[in-house]
């Protein structure tokens, strides 16, 4: 008895030991809800997990007041409030799973509208299509959807029943025949086209985000969509409103292809594309005191901008353009900050008060036309392809401190323009015409052409070489520092002009100098006094009733010529100038002249008519 008893001490004392170092292995630390379901009127509705969300996909008229769930938790969990004692489940929820260590996580509860697609192509010519289609709750079609007839009745009179179509994969189609003020699609979210043909005083996509391809919406009172985002390809609008907001894209960021905005009887104080970015190209003729485009960083192909009422065009952040555009008889300025190079770039405002692009560094054609602007910054332009600075009637200085090589400079009908600085330039090409008086100083080389037409007083300093050289009707055209020209020359002289080219020794190609005139000019007004050579041939032409020129003395140094000509000249009666030349002559010609020596005569010294 005693040992039994001492055993049952013992076991006691060991199974109480045991217990002391016992511990639990369920840590209990997950809070999942592992499957959602709801039951109604025999039917089960599992619900979708997207993380911590539950998506309760329904159909469009579907009703859940009065479902019951089915919830399963992870092991030993809890869950608040507690799913049975909901009814209503047409709304969100949210519940809160505590695990059994006491860690929550929360979820929501969504009730959302379950697509409803269709596949294949949809035509609905009647309002009783449309209704009938509307009736089956169908939110994608994998087709196009073509809306009214072409011609005929008008066949449809609202499209407010497909309020629940969210997608058109294909082309969504509004054809002629469909009538009414208001055009509205609720929901519609994605489209691969739009095509809207009828004419609508309202259009409205609310909740439209992208356009796959193309989207033309015809000629329209008032177009809205403030949720589109992206336009794939083309986008084009028209509208014929007084309205302000008549076209409205706030959120519009990227279209792939050409953006063309048109009106045409309409004027708002300000036109805004507010979050635009990029675009394939852009075209706008949009009566509006301001369009304002602050984020558009790139056009890669052409953006215009015309119309007579636009004052202003902002373009704060354009960076790239393939070729820009602007004209209209109205615009204060151009302003471009940030544009740093172009292809074709082309600003014309007849009130244009300045032209500012502080950060351009390239262009192939630069064109600048304002009968106001009395500024042109284009402080870091290095290469042009063509500059064209034109009816500038109010500018006095074109500065370009950065160029460096241009292939043709064009300043036409710029008449105050008095300065032009091309010492560190390269020019290929350089062309003057309707100018009042003008200093332009270079370095170097015209590698083609000098052009100077109708130009009051111009001197173009520092270049020794010139291939072309044209002169047309300036009062005074000096090249005081001209030694060559490795092409031809060719000088119309009027009376009363003077023409100086004193440092010129060789002309390689030919030299045709033309007179117009009643009166005779005195020998200083004419210089080539160190001509020493044409390689070509030297022609002395006048009109059939000039009589001004009575000699040739201006080309007194001239040393070699291969071939002359000397026709109506009505009062020339020396030919003493030729006397050193008349050696190397090989063709000659003299005809209309009052003394038509022949080249023998001129060889036996007959140099004056007796």
């Amino acid at each position: 008895m005693k040992i039994r008893n001492y055993l049952l001490v013992i076991a006691a004392v060991f199974l109480a030991a045991c217990k002391d170092d016992f511990t639990d292995p369920f840590g209990g630390t997950d809070n999942y809800i592992t499957s959602f379901a709801l039951t109604m009127d025999g039917a089960t509705y599992p619900g979708v997990f997207e993380d911590d969300t539950i998506v309760m996909p329904l159909r469009e008229g579907a009703s859940l007041y009065g479902a019951v769930a089915t919830v399963r938790l992870s092991e030993r969990a809890a869950i608040y409030p507690d799913p049975a004692s909901i009814h209503d489940w047409r709304g969100e929820q949210q519940f809160a799973v505590v695990s059994y260590s006491g860690a929550r996580r929360v979820y929501l509860y969504v009730p959302r509208l379950a697509n409803v697609v269709h596949e294949g192509d949809v035509a609905l010519e009647t309002q009783a299509d449309v209704d009938a289609f509307a009736a089956l709750g169908v939110t994608a079609i994998n087709g196009n959807l073509i809306i009214g007839r072409a011609s005929g009745e008008d066949s449809i009179s609202s499209t407010a029943a497909l309020a629940a179509l969210k997608r058109v994969e294909y082309d969504l189609v509004i054809n002629n025949r469909v009538n009414g003020e208001t055009l509205a699609f609720e929901n519609l979210e994605e489209a691969g086209s739009i095509t809207i043909s009828a004419a609508y005083k309202w259009v409205v996509f609310p909740r439209l985000r992208q356009v796959n391809l193309s989207a033309s919406f015809g000629s329209q009172y008032s177009l809205q969509c403030p949720d589109l985002e992206v336009v794939g390809k083309n986008l084009s609008a028209q509208n014929a409103s007084t309205l302000d907001n008549g076209f409205d894209f706030p959120n519009l960021k990227r279209v792939g292809g050409t953006l063309q905005l048109t009106n045409t009887v309409w004027r708002v104080n300000a036109f805004s594309l507010p979050k635009l970015e990029a675009a394939g190209a852009v075209s706008l003729s949009i009566s509006a005191s301001q369009i304002l485009l602050p984020a558009l960083k790139t056009c890669a192909g052409a953006f215009t901008a015309s119309n007579a009422n636009t004052l202003e065009i902002e373009l704060p952040a354009l960076e790239t353009v393939g070729s820009l555009t602007m004209s209209g008889a109205k615009y204060m300025s151009f302003d471009l900050p940030a544009l740093a190079s172009a292809t074709t770039l082309s600003l014309t405002g007849a009130t244009a008060a300045y032209f500012n692009l502080p950060a351009l560094t390239s262009a192939t054609t630069l064109t600048l036309s304002g009968a106001a602007a009395a500024r042109v910054d284009l402080p870091l332009l290095e290469r042009v392809g063509t500059l064209t600075a034109t009816n500038l009637t109010a500018l006095e200085t074109l500065s370009l401190p950065a160029l460096r090589a241009a292939t043709r400079i064009n300043v036409p009908s710029s008449a105050k323009l008095h300065y032009l600085d091309l010492r560190a330039v390269t020019v290929d090409y350089l062309n003057l015409s309707s100018v009042d008086s003008i200093r332009i100083e270079g370095t170097g080389t015209i590698s083609n052409t000098l052009g100077l037409s109708s130009v009051r007083h111009g001197v173009i300093a520092g270049f020794t070489t010139i291939n072309t050289l044209s002169i047309s009707s300036c009062e005074s055209a000096s090249l005081p520092d001209a030694t060559r020209l490795t092409g031809n020359a060719t000088i119309y002289f009027y009376d009363g002009n003077k023409i100086a080219l004193p440092k010129l020794k060789t002309v390689e190609g030919n030299f045709s100098f033309t007179c117009y005139s009643e009166s005779q000019p005195a020998p200083s007004e004419v210089d080539f006094g160190s001509l020493e050579s044409i390689g070509g041939s030297l022609t002395v032409s006048g009109s059939t009733t000039y009589n001004g020129l009575t000699n040739l003395d201006m080309f007194a140094a001239l040393a070699s010529v291969p071939s002359a000509t000397v026709t109506n000249q009505k009062n020339l009666v020396s030919y003493e100038g030729l006397k050193n030349a008349i050696a190397s002559v090989k063709t000659w010609r003299a005809t209309g002249n009052k003394y038509n020596p022949t080249l023998q005569n001129l060889l036996d010294g007959k140099w004056i008519m007796e």
